[in-house]
């Protein structure tokens, strides 16, 4: 998949404001409350962006600036180091 750079900013950008390992869909929230208008200004955003960061997410962590925890069924998302 082709990378997003603005998905992949909205991703740390959430991950800086929790500042703690975080579950997905509070990520997710984060993300829809603050960038709501500019993922609806894309119609192909507005309907992939859940995907898109995902795959953000995995570009992230290859490159050692993210990670995750389990914790019981849930992941929790976790910024490393500054991207």
């Amino acid at each position: 998949m082709k990378r997003d750079i603005q998905i992949e900013n909205m991703l740390i950008d959430a991950l800086q404001y929790f500042g703690k390992p975080t579950l997905i869909t509070d990520v997710n929230r984060y993300i829809w409350n603050k960038y709501e208008n500019d993922i609806r200004m894309s119609d192909e955003m507005l309907y992939k962006w859940q995907y898109q960061l995902r795959w953000a997410f995995t570009n992230l962590k290859k490159e050692g600036i993210c990670d995750f925890n389990k914790q019981g069924q849930n992941s929790l998302w976790l910024l490393i180091k500054k991207g």
